[in-house]
């Protein structure tokens, strides 16, 4: 359901001039290349994604565009009321592929992240098949701890988080942590765990 003022606009020019393409949120669009300006389709061969050169949100917006598909890539937090004229400003003129739209202030990521470092001193940041990841010991034991999967929707942040207890070979205990919090940090659902475990662990 949408919420009153939560919105983006977006104009294929510099100064919210040319073609436009409003939405209307809470909506998040992996691939702006399924979208097309207003009044337009498949025939025009015009996608939203890589030529957005302007925008303006409204007052109940939080918008987060990127670079990539998929919310990756380069990325820019837009606050309520705001209007950027050129996006050539940030980088990402004609280089928006995908975008999130929040009716509530998002989560910081990047916060969330250096928090999640501080909880392990002296641990080593490395990645795992592509994943970054921290590895620390403890107990005499070696561990390795994914960073946490976050989606919002509205006011929830759902968590994943992805731990291994390292074995050698192909052996590796791994564990999966999930739970549900709001924006003011309340658990809305309790942590549950799942455990893959090797024989003696």
């Amino acid at each position: 359901m949408s919420t009153a003022n939560c919105y983006v606009n977006f104009w294929e020019n510099d100064n919210k001039d040319g073609r436009t393409r409003t939405f209307n949120g809470p909506i998040q669009i992996s691939n702006l290349s399924n979208y097309y300006y207003a009044g337009e389709n498949e025939n025009f061969h015009n996608e939203l994604d890589d030529s957005i050169s302007s925008l303006s949100t409204g007052s109940q917006s939080w918008l987060v565009v990127y670079s990539d598909n998929d919310y990756q890539g380069k990325s820019l937090a837009v606050n309520p009321n705001t209007t950027i004229n050129k996006l050539s400003d940030y980088g990402l003129d004609n280089d928006i592929a995908s975008f999130q739209l929040f009716d509530q202030k998002p989560v910081d990521y990047a916060k969330i992240t250096s928090n999640f470092l501080a909880l392990y001193p002296g641990s080593d940041e490395t990645t795992r098949s592509g994943d970054p990841c921290i590895e620390f010991y403890a107990q005499d034991a070696q561990y390795r701890i994914y960073y946490p999967t976050i989606q919002q929707s509205g006011n929830v942040v759902s968590f994943q988080l992805n731990l291994d207890h390292i074995r050698g070979g192909g052996s590796d205990d791994h564990a999966v942590v999930t739970f549900k919090m709001d924006t003011a940090g309340n658990f809305v659902e309790k942590i549950t765990i799942t455990y893959d475990m090797s024989s003696g662990a």
